[in-house]
C-alpha cells in the first residue's frame, strides 16, 4: 500500500476522488429518496441534514483549527495533551447540545425518537470530523 502512495500527488487525487464520490452519492441518495418518500419526510430529511451540518461547525467554535495548527508544531507529548483537552471541550459541547435538544423536544418541535437519532448522528459526524482534522494535522491522512 505504501508503494501505491509514494507520490503525494496520487494521494491527493485519491482524497479528492473519495470526497467527490461521497458528495455525489449524497445527491443521488436524495434524488432517489424523493421518488419514494412524501414531501413531509423529504423536508424532515433536509432539516436533519442541515442541522447536522450547522451543529458540526458550531460545536467546535473553530477550536479544531486552532488545535490542528498546534498539533503540527508540537512534540508527541504535547499532542496528547492537546487532543485530551480538545476531547474534553467537545464532550462539554455535546452535553450542552443534548440539553438544548431535550429542551427543543420538550416544546414539541421534534418527536422524541427523532431526537435520539439526530443526537447520535451529530455526535458521530463531529467525532469523525475531529479525528480527521487531528490526523491531518499529524500528516497521517492519505
Amino acid at each position: 500500500m505504501k508503494k501505491l502512495f509514494k507520490n503525494n500527488h496520487a494521494s491527493s487525487v485519491l482524497n479528492v476522488c473519495t470526497r467527490s464520490a461521497a458528495l455525489i452519492s449524497k445527491l443521488i441518495l436524495t434524488v432517489y429518496m424523493s421518488r419514494y418518500l412524501s414531501l413531509e419526510e423529504i423536508g424532515l430529511f433536509g432539516l436533519v441534514v442541515a442541522t447536522v451540518g450547522i451543529t458540526n461547525i458550531s460545536i467546535a467554535f473553530n477550536f479544531n483549527f486552532f488545535s490542528k495548527r498546534e498539533i503540527v508544531y508540537k512534540n508527541r507529548l504535547n499532542v496528547c495533551r492537546i487532543v485530551r483537552d480538545q476531547n474534553f471541550f467537545f464532550f462539554s459541547q455535546y452535553v450542552l447540545i443534548l440539553i438544548a435538544m431535550v429542551g427543543v423536544s420538550y416544546f414539541g418541535l421534534f418527536d422524541i425518537p427523532y431526537i435520539k437519532y439526530l443526537f447520535a448522528i451529530i455526535i458521530l459526524e463531529h467525532f469523525t470530523y475531529s479525528i480527521n482534522e487531528n490526523l491531518f494535522g499529524l500528516g497521517r491522512v492519505t
